[in-house]
């Protein structure tokens, strides 16, 4: 249960304008990037294995367009960040960004469970 808003993983009113109010349809969107997150970074350190940035980038690009159309900034941040690496090539500095991802996945999922509908 989340026990303040602090503990809120995204902005809950403005993810609740973007989905015409529609708790259910909300939660549902939360749990399936709650689900999206671990196979995202299972990709991206796949690729980083490779040395492939260009999949590196593409993969988070998509995570925090998902992150962002659901208000979820933390994780879009993060996701941002390990998308400005993999464009720059610079693949050593992904891993701890993709720690945080998968920390911030759980929060997501956690919270989609207790959200009441």
């Amino acid at each position: 249960m989340i026990e303040t808003m602090s503990d809120c993983p995204l902005d809950l009113e403005e993810a609740l304008a973007r989905t015409g109010g529609d708790r259910q349809f909300l939660r549902e969107l939360l749990e399936m990037l709650g689900e999206d997150v671990p196979q995202r970074v299972a990709a991206i350190r796949e690729a980083v294995a490779r040395s492939d940035a260009e999949t590196v980038r593409s993969e988070a690009h998509t995570l925090k367009g998902a992150a962002a159309n659901l208000a979820a900034g933390r994780l879009a941040e993060l996701s941002l960040g390990v998308e400005e690496r993999g464009r720059a090539g610079t693949l050593d500095e992904v891993e701890p960004l993709l720690a945080s991802i998968e920390r911030e996945g759980e929060r997501i999922a956690r919270f989609a469970r207790s959200l009441p509908t």
